[in-house]
């Protein structure tokens, strides 16, 4: 399998799915899509969220290949690269990017987003705990990078760590209270998709379209897939996640009490 027919069938296909349940939800809600995604404002935005991603992971990705953490088969990909990344590995970026948002869109038809008007003190103060877990974890990352010459087991980890706490440390900054007040939609916006990109991430593994050095990485693997590479799903799933709910205007959000719950799959009619 090469790196093109693993995106057409398990990143394109699954995106193709989730554009075509949301279709059919918008048509069964009595509501519009609480994404308005033909809004020139929203389109903006998310335009600009794939360029940042772009421009802030492909050198970090090609850092990780040139410190020899991961590489690719020269066969089995198409031959374009940027800074020595396959053209695939962005394309990866970009389907990743839109599944999430997608998937963030029907999971808010059921679990919309809040914009409470007051926090409860316990929020406010595990907000700023949390502010401090983030930035101690990004003292530390830093530290292992700057101290261990990027040649031990924990030479992806630090480097995962250090470039992907940083914009989440930011985030957190600017509006941790939100981002608790909607931990519920962005645990089922989040896990799913880290467990679905793991699953293939094994799949591309074990046919040999990309690999690890296991010097750069820690010993321990889940069917094959390094830990740091579900942690990295893991965080980057949060930073889009998170990027969509700080943007999201209160305007558009839609009250609870107004939501009927229904399931993606009914084709029962709206009476």
């Amino acid at each position: 399998m090469s790196y093109l027919s693993f995106l057409l069938t398990f990143i394109l296909s699954a995106n193709i799915l989730l554009f075509l349940l949301l279709q059919k939800r918008k048509r069964g809600a009595k509501y519009d899509s609480p994404i308005q995604w033909n809004h020139r404002n929203r389109r903006l935005l998310f335009i600009l969220l794939f360029i940042i991603i772009i421009l802030y992971t492909t050198p970090w990705d090609s850092f990780l290949i040139h410190k020899g953490v991961w590489n690719y088969h020269r066969n089995q990909v198409i031959g374009i690269t940027v800074y020595g990344v396959p053209i695939e590995e962005i394309t990866f970026y970009i389907l990743q990017t839109i599944l999430i948002l997608q998937w963030f869109t029907l999971i808010q038809f059921n679990i919309p987003v809040l914009h409470p008007q007051m926090y409860s003190k316990w929020k406010t103060r595990l907000a700023s705990i949390i502010i401090w877990v983030f930035w101690f974890g990004i003292a530390i990352t830093l530290y292992f990078v700057l101290n261990h010459r990027l040649s031990s087991h924990l030479t992806y980890l630090s480097l995962l760590g250090s470039w992907a706490l940083f914009p989440l440390g930011i985030q957190m900054l600017y509006n941790a209270k939100l981002l608790l007040a909607n931990s519920k939609l962005l645990f089922w916006v989040i896990f799913p998709p880290t467990l679905y990109l793991s699953v293939c991430d094994s799949v591309a593994i074990h046919q040999g379209i990309w690999y690890f050095h296991q010097s750069r990485i820690l010993d321990l693997t889940v069917y094959g897939v390094p830990i740091e590479e579900i942690i990295f799903f893991l965080l980057t799933n949060t930073l889009v996640s998170w990027s969509a709910i700080l943007v999201w205007p209160k305007e558009k959000s839609i009250p609870p009490r107004n939501v009927k719950i229904l399931t993606a799959f009914s084709d029962a009619p709206h009476k």
